[in-house]
């Protein structure tokens, strides 16, 4: 809803979008309705950074970071992989 509501002739920075869900819901088993993958359908997103995960040593698992570091790593292949399937060239930026 808030990602309809922006203006777009304006610049926003999402930290995740609507693909995401995608590769969320393959990884989890959890089956997408044809409505909400139409709706996906219809986004275009200008550009995408695609930030490199964090290195293993700063990676700490808590309430908001549910998954292992390699299940971490295994979701950031697939959220990758999702957006090139979608069509969209990733600009990769390194951790560092």
């Amino acid at each position: 809803r808030l990602e309809r509501e922006l203006q777009m002739d304006s610049c926003a920075f999402l930290d995740r979008s609507a693909v995401d869900i995608i590769a969320f819901a393959h990884y989890f088993n959890v089956p997408l309705s044809a409505t909400f993958c139409a709706a996906i359908q219809q986004l275009q997103y200008d550009l995408i950074f695609f930030l490199d995960p964090l290195p293993e040593m700063l990676y700490k698992q808590c309430d908001e970071r549910k998954e292992s570091y390699r299940e971490a790593l295994d979701l950031h292949m697939l959220i990758q992989e999702v957006y090139k399937e979608q069509g969209y060239h990733l600009i990769c930026v390194p951790f560092d």
